[in-house]
């Protein structure tokens, strides 16, 4: 998961913006209450902890046998997809020619001279020594180079000889300091109020650089109370000397995909595939990261297999593919091994870090929409189940006597876990973990994304599974659980309740879209306001066309029967009906402002320029993808995703206008000209055309 998340959330719903419930509030329409009661009663958060505990319950040194033979993570989610009844449970093994992986074997840090104190301990904390480093048994002087990531760091400090202490980017600062001849150096977070004083971050270095100084290198990374005693003590004038001994590995480098199934019957070629990331790196072990997200897809699997073995669910139509991965590299590599298994994914989700502790950790549940590129109705159908567990959990409102768990109906708990109230967060798409090479416009595979954000232990020695609350991992298992049992168990006659379900939230969105755009003409200034008009009219009329897209995606569930293709189509042509009724209201609301402001209305039209770009229509070539240097003063590179979105609305059919619009309505501060640009740059590699 990448290090830096920004969320624009739709909504979050918590226990203050719960309507007043009764026991109806507490249903849905996708599934039946003995469902849903079934599903509750069988899903067990303890069962996946017990298995989160198994998989890592501390930060281990890695021994030998796993790189020659599979790792212990491997082995054992075999061997529990096995024992619950998963079907072509296996290990597949890509050999990486050329690459190697790292292995820690032994790292001290000691403070020898004034006194002696131990600093860090590979064997006590795994995370001390940083990924890359290589073997060595040194004593020297520690100097500090403050951040250590720029030339003018080093001015007043000779480094060479030495051991330096830096706060800055590590892999930056190691670099600087071993090309003045450091022997290695010593990194810690100095930034202020750490509510975790002690805690450890997972840090690398570059093994070339390290192989190329003049002295073979290291890095350790120590708490913030650690190393800030040492900066301390610097800053007072001490002459400190500290020994560091060093024993590291390089193995042939290899990645494994553990891969199990569940069979469809009548519609067993089309599959739900569930993936989560096994592994992030192999030094790098986590709780919540992501040995939680394993456990809980683990257990949707096991649960699914024991309600249909005691006949409390209908036989899955579809069928569910799960795959345990090394965090994107093997989701890719999956796919690439098996390009006929790709063709038949028709929708995913992806559990990254869904097990923590809301209140332990501070922290939100996400459920994390496809992009608009490819909407989606499985967005709708995870969201459904989620909100229903907000109600299940939050509302005490819903008094049930009797009731072992107090005042609530059906409230998801587990008998060990906690009694916190389910805070959740339904954002647009979030990049960050595997779902992104399935939603990338070479896959177009629609995958939700679910995951806890932001957290205090993210990346550290202090993410493990004590920090992991089996009551969040039973809702979020109960989530995924009976979202995909209404995808694969769906027959045509369910597709009824699944599009009005879908329908009514693409109300909701397009009710949302419409009052962005009329709060853009409300507060633009006068020598703005036919711009805001044209934005206003882009942002409602691209929301209609990602709605209609939405409800396109109904037909999946049709199987081809003409009453019900011709029950969504129809549906959808009802939908369309208020676009114009809604266009009109932003026409109106723009001539009441040129009224107030005293200007003439002017009709929305097209310039030349976004004429010409109309009639530019991108299409993809055969050519690999690959990112092109682009000037960052490119809105379309400027805007966090916009380049990710603009080449997945690639598909020969929109033009370079329609590209523009639809990027603009989903992230805004984007332009048709940048847009041009930035397409006609990949034109100019070969990677897309013109048709």
């Amino acid at each position: 998961m990448k290090t830096i998340k920004v969320f624009l959330c739709l909504f979050i719903l918590t226990s203050s913006t719960i309507i007043p419930a009764s026991i109806h509030s507490q249903e849905t329409i996708l599934l039946d209450n003995k469902i849903i009661n079934a599903i509750i009663n069988e899903v067990s958060g303890d069962i996946a902890l017990h298995n989160e505990l198994m998989l890592g319950a501390f930060e281990r040194n890695r021994p030998e046998s796993e790189y020659t033979g599979h790792f212990w993570e491997s082995d054992y989610m075999v061997k529990k997809a096995k024992e619950y009844g998963f079907e072509d449970v296996h290990i597949e093994t890509w050999k990486l020619e050329g690459q190697y992986q790292w292995d820690g074997v032994k790292g001290e840090l000691w403070l020898v001279e004034p006194d002696e104190k131990r600093l860090a301990s590979y064997d006590e904390i795994s995370a001390s020594l940083a990924k890359g480093s290589l073997s060595t048994n040194v004593t020297a002087e520690l100097v500090s180079a403050g951040a250590g990531t720029s030339p003018g760091d080093y001015k007043n400090v000779n480094v060479e000889g030495k051991i330096v202490l830096v706060t800055g980017n590590l892999r930056r600062a190691h670099q600087l300091a071993v090309q003045r001849g450091a022997y290695g150096v010593v990194w810690y977070d100095s930034s202020p109020a750490q509510k975790y004083p002690d805690i450890v971050h997972w840090r690398s270095i570059s093994a070339e650089i390290a192989k190329k100084a003049k002295h073979p290198s290291f890095g350790f990374i120590l708490s913030q109370r650690m190393g800030s005693y040492l900066a301390n003590r610097l800053k007072r004038g001490e002459k400190l000397v500290v020994h560091a001994e060093t024993k590291t590995r390089f193995y042939p480098k290899k990645m494994e995909v553990v891969t199990a199934f569940i069979p469809g019957t009548d519609l067993a070629d089309q599959e739900f595939l569930f993936v989560a990331h096994l592994f992030e790196g192999i030094a790098k072990q986590g709780g919540n990261d992501n040995y939680s997200g394993c456990v809980c897809e683990l257990e949707v699997g096991r649960t699914i297999i024991k309600l249909l073995k005691d006949g409390k669910i209908p036989p899955l139509r579809r069928s569910i593919r799960f795959i345990w991965v090394p965090e994107i590299e093997g989701t890719k590599a999956y796919l690439e091994r098996f390009p006929e298994e790709k063709k038949k994914i028709v929708a995913g989700i992806n559990m990254d870090m869904v097990g923590e502790g809301l209140s332990k950790c501070h922290t939100l549940f996400w459920i994390s929409r496809t992009p608009h590129s490819i909407p989606h109705f499985i967005n709708d159908i995870c969201q459904e189940f989620a909100e229903l567990t907000v109600k299940l959990n939050n509302d005490a409102d819903a008094r049930y006597p009797g009731n072992p768990y107090g005042q609530f109906s059906m409230r998801v708990i587990s008998p060990s876990g906690s009694r916190d109230l389910f805070h959740l967060g339904i954002t647009r798409y979030e990049s960050g973990s595997d779902h992104i090479v399935l939603v990338n416009g070479e896959v177009r595979i629609p995958t939700v994304y679910f995951e806890c954000w932001s957290e205090d232990f993210y990346h550290t020695n202090m993410d493990t599974p004590d920090k992991s609350d089996p009551t969040q991992l039973k809702r979020v298992a109960f989530i995924a659980t009976a979202s995909t049992i209404t995808f694969c168990c769906a027959t045509p006659e369910d597709a009824p309740k699944i599009a009005t379900e879908t329908l009514s939230r693409s109300r909701e969105r397009i009710a949302r879209d419409l009052k962005k755009s009329i709060s853009l003409i409300s507060k633009a200034k006068p020598e703005n306001l036919y711009r805001k008009y044209k934005n206003a009219h882009i942002i409602i009329t691209q929301s209609y066309l990602r709605e209609t897209e939405n409800l396109e995606s109904l037909k999946i569930l049709a199987d081809k029967n003409p009453e019900i293709l011709k029950y969504i189509e129809d549906l959808i042509t009802d939908f369309n009906k208020n676009e114009n009724e809604d266009t009109n209201k932003i026409k109106k609301h723009y001539e009441l402002y040129c009224k107030l402001y005293n200007q003439t209305p002017r009709p929305f039209e097209l310039t030349e320029e976004e004429i010409t770009l109309s009639k530019m229509i991108p299409e993809r070539t055969e050519k690999k993808m690959k990112r092109v240097r682009i000037p960052f003063t490119n809105s379309v590179m400027r805007t966090r995703y916009a380049s990710f979105e603009a080449l997945n609305f690639v598909n020969g059919k929109r033009s370079i206008l329609d590209i523009a619009n639809a990027v603009f309505a989903e992230y805004g501060n984007i332009n048709p000209e940048d847009m041009k640009e930035f397409i006609l740059a990949y034109v100019k590699e070969g990677i897309l055309r013109l048709k």
